[in-house]
This record gives C-alpha cells, sequence and structure tokens, in this order.
C-alpha cells in the first residue's frame, strides 16, 4: 500500500541530496580579498559570494522537495479515506493540516470522519496531530509549500563560521586558528583587522542556509532540518497504513 506517498519521499530525499550538494557547492564559491579601510587603513578581510546563480538553484530544489513532501501527505490521505471513509473523499481532497486542534477535530467531524471511522478519526487527533504546535514536522511543511506555491522560496545565507583565518603582527609573530562566530547578515562579509596586523590567511566560510516558513521571522535552517521532516513525514504515512 501507499506506493505512491512512498515514492514522493524517496523523491523528496533526492531533492535534499541535492541541496547538500548546491550548498557545499556555493561554500567552494567563497571568494576572499583582503581590503584597506579608507578611513583609518586597518586590513579588512571580504569574503564574498560572486555566483548568485547557485543561490537561485538552491531555492528551487528547495521547493521541489518541500512540494513532494506535502504530496506525499496528501497521496496517503487520499488512500487511507478512499478504503475506509469514502464519504469524505472529493474532488479537492487533500491531507488536513489545520491552525488548532479544534479547527483540525471540526474538519474531521465536518467530513464524517468521526462516523465513519473512529479510529482514524483517534489517531489524527492524538498521535499525527497535523495543526501548529501538534506535529513538528507538517505544520513547517504545509507552511513552506504555501509560501512555494505564491512565490519562490527566497533562502537566506548566513555563516556559521570563518574559521582558519591567519594574522601577523608588526614583530613578525604569526596567530593562526582565528575564527568568527555567526551572523544573519547576508555577504559580503567583512572581518576588520586591528591596525597593525596583516592578513596572512583569508580563512573558509562555512554556511547556514534558512528559510521563511511562515509569518515573517519564522525561519528554519534547511537541509538537515528537511530531512528530519522527511523521515517524520515517512512515519505519519506508516501510521496511516496501520489504521488502513
Amino acid at each position: 500500500m501507499f506506493k505512491q506517498a512512498r515514492a514522493k519521499i524517496k523523491r523528496a530525499n533526492h531533492h535534499i541530496a541535492q541541496l547538500d550538494t548546491q550548498i557545499e557547492l556555493l561554500e567552494q564559491t567563497d571568494a576572499a580579498t583582503v581590503e584597506i579601510n579608507p578611513e583609518l587603513g586597518n586590513e579588512v578581510i571580504k569574503h564574498d559570494i560572486p555566483d548568485r546563480n547557485l543561490v537561485s538553484q538552491i531555492a528551487l530544489i528547495a521547493g521541489d522537495a518541500v512540494h513532494n513532501l506535502r504530496c506525499a501527505l496528501d497521496y496517503a490521505w487520499v488512500e487511507t479515506i478512499t478504503k475506509i471513509a469514502p464519504c469524505a473523499l472529493g474532488k479537492f481532497t487533500k491531507f488536513p493540516v489545520y491552525p488548532t486542534c479544534d479547527a483540525l477535530e471540526a474538519a474531521l467531524r465536518g467530513n464524517g470522519i468521526d462516523q465513519a471511522t473512529n479510529d482514524l478519526f483517534e489517531v489524527m487527533l492524538t498521535k499525527i496531530k497535523p495543526y501548529a504546535g501538534g506535529d513538528d514536522a507538517v505544520w513547517p511543511i504545509h507552511r513552506l509549500d504555501i509560501r512555494d506555491k505564491h512565490r519562490l522560496l527566497i533562502p537566506v545565507i548566513i555563516y556559521s563560521s570563518i574559521s582558519g583565518i591567519e594574522t601577523q603582527d608588526s614583530t613578525g609573530r604569526v596567530s593562526s586558528n582565528g575564527f568568527t562566530a555567526g551572523t544573519h547578515q547576508e555577504p559580503p562579509w567583512y572581518i576588520p583587522m586591528p591596525l597593525g596586523i596583516h592578513v596572512k590567511n583569508k580563512g573558509k566560510v562555512f554556511f547556514s542556509i534558512l528559510f521563511e516558513y511562515g509569518n515573517a521571522g519564522d525561519q528554519m535552517i534547511f537541509a538537515d532540518t528537511l530531512q528530519f521532516y522527511s523521515q517524520c513525514l515517512l512515519r505519519i504515512v506508516e501510521t496511516l497504513e496501520a489504521v488502513v
């Protein structure tokens, strides 16, 4: 059973693997230079991402992954109610996701799910819990899918760190293993050096990619989290299979 839902999750996992590859490519395009502050005369390391097309590719791949995960839920739901609650089947039937538990319960009762199959009704309310604050994966995937339908998912690039910076002071003493903390500032990134400090190694950037999934400010780090969501949705598919 549920072969189509599992196929969609498998396809999503393929896109997630592509996403990891694109992020690695993005890190490799890091262009680091040393500039001189025209006002103070100190050296400043500048890290930038010259190939913004890679960022667009990440957005497209992310949208494909999200869409396939959302479709997996829809496919599993349609197959479930087709077998045990056909009264709820309609032209626009899709996996129910609501802002609150009360809204979910009202929708299930409105479709006659509680009368057709109490087992499915209880599982949706007590185990799967597809509402904000319920299941960890369903709500953000639902919100990301809605956002991607209306406009391209816009990735926000932040660096988790720049490590491996080496500097030399006026006495010739070399300091290695310099690093910086992360920031939400988008590239280019500037790391000013104290006056008299010379940069010998500009360091390497390590990125994180975030996406807004709900209202402004609701963000998630994407690649690893999306893989976690994929595993969560597979468990939901298995739960629905057990009900059927």
